[in-house]
């Protein structure tokens, strides 16, 4: 394949993209950097993408708790033991917690 922009020989890699398990495909020209990627891998990444964010606006399971103070300036919750048998959470465990906007919080388990 050639460069649109300049005719130089172009560069296959593989672009993966986060919070998706598929990839897409780019092409770089060696010659001008000028970057291309396939319109149809990239179309199949962002429909995943999207359905995935509908998923996570639907949890398959919701339970509203309490948030209780552990001490002087931390705050605390209790995982329902569903939630945690679920995701396979144990005592001593690790967890990711990301601040998404002022009213979600992610919390991943490692």
């Amino acid at each position: 394949m050639k460069c649109k922009k300049c005719g130089g020989r172009l560069k296959k890699f593989k672009v993966e993209v986060e919070g998706s398990d598929l990839h897409s495909e780019g092409f770089e020209c060696v010659k001008c950097g000028e970057l291309f990627f396939d319109e149809e891998k990239s179309r199949k990444v962002v429909a995943d993408l999207r359905k995935r964010e509908f998923l996570e606006e639907l949890p398959a399971l919701s339970i509203k708790q309490k948030v209780v103070k552990l001490s002087k300036d931390r705050l605390g919750f209790y995982f329902n033991k569903d939630i945690a048998r679920c995701v396979n959470l144990k005592p001593g465990g690790e967890i990711e917690v990301r601040l998404l906007d002022k009213k979600r919080i992610l919390v991943e388990v490692e």
